[in-house]
């Protein structure tokens, strides 16, 4: 039995068409390239992607993209908002409020003296 027949969670249409071409083809992925069923519906989607979705953009539009989807993909394991990195930062300075050499003592504490 061939990994292609195990069931995933997610799994998106264009990759099943993908692995479809894969086994039309028999096995061989080189071959989806050269594939000679031109009036196949799936034809267009050999490839895994749509070729109907493709986007024009900008080179601020892709670094845009790109710092969302770098954001994304940190906060996918934490199942949180926060970063990472803005989770270190809070666990740091909470630390160093809380150590030792940071709590106040008691003159500290006390208020000035009213004239």
């Amino acid at each position: 039995m061939s990994n292609q027949y195990i069931h995933q969670k997610q799994k998106s249409p264009v990759k099943a068409i993908r692995e479809h071409c894969k086994e039309c083809m028999g096995g061989a992925i080189k071959l989806i390239k050269e594939c000679p069923s031109t009036s196949c519906a799936l034809y267009e989607f050999r490839f895994g992607t749509n070729p109907f979705l493709k986007k024009e953009m900008t080179p601020e539009q892709r670094m845009e993209a790109g710092e969302r989807l770098r954001k994304a993909r940190m906060n996918r394991g934490s199942g949180q908002r926060e970063s990472q990195g803005e989770r270190h930062e809070t666990l740091r300075a909470t630390v160093e409020k809380n150590s030792p050499g940071n709590i106040p003592t008691a003159q500290e504490n006390s208020l000035p003296p009213l004239n």
